[in-house]
């Protein structure tokens, strides 16, 4: 009998037969949880920078009358976007703590999911609710340019030529909404999707 094959295993043959490579989601999904909270989070600050300070910057960059914008639109797109900036923040500290292996890490992550994909149905039913009132302010800014663009002797038709009609305005509004809440909502879906699988739930039970 050949006594090298019966020969008990060493603690060194028990460790490697043991080991399990640890899986790579956490650091994918983390790493773009991140990525994607710090441009939202820079994002939602340049709205409410554009939301509150835009009449202000049009009078004092461009030099035509300040155009103020409607209470509602004003109330409505700086409280999406304070729901977005704090969204953002659970999102940052949901990829950190994933890639650290916390289970509140895909926790946090998941409630933003829920929120997340809430916001943006909501950010799309106010900006369908709100169409004939942005369109009404899109085209006082516009009579603002134009009245600009004349006292600078530009030529009438040029002014023109550079003037959307209103169906056109509309239609793009419309496309540009759809557009960017289905953008918006690919992330989400796949970080949704990519908890909600099995194996990942079993394996974030195990994390401390």
């Amino acid at each position: 009998m050949n006594e090298s094959s019966s020969a008990p295993m060493t603690s060194e043959d028990e460790e490697f037969t043991e080991f399990v490579p640890e899986s790579r989601w956490p650091i994918a999904l983390g790493t773009i949880s991140i990525l994607y909270a710090s441009f939202g989070i820079l994002f939602m600050l340049i709205t409410l920078v554009g939301v509150f300070l835009g009449p202000w910057l049009q009078a004092s960059l461009a030099g035509m009358e300040p155009v103020p914008v409607p209470p509602l639109l004003l109330v409505g797109q700086a409280t999406l976007a304070l729901a977005g900036l704090i969204l953002g923040f659970i999102l940052l500290i949901g990829g950190i703590l994933t890639i650290k292996r916390r289970s509140k890490g895909p926790k946090l992550i998941s409630l933003w999911v829920v929120t997340r994909l809430g916001l943006l149905l909501l950010g799309m039913a106010f900006a369908f609710m709100t169409l004939d009132l942005n369109l009404k302010y899109q085209e006082r800014v516009q009579d603002a340019v134009v009245e600009l663009m004349r006292n600078n002797d530009v030529p009438e038709d040029q002014i023109q030529a550079n003037i959307p009609g209103q169906g056109a305005t509309r239609q793009t509004m419309i496309t540009w909404t759809l557009a960017f809440g289905g953008i918006l909502a690919i992330y989400p879906v796949i970080a949704g999707l990519t908890l909600s699988g099995r194996k990942v739930r079993e394996e974030v039970r195990d994390w401390s």
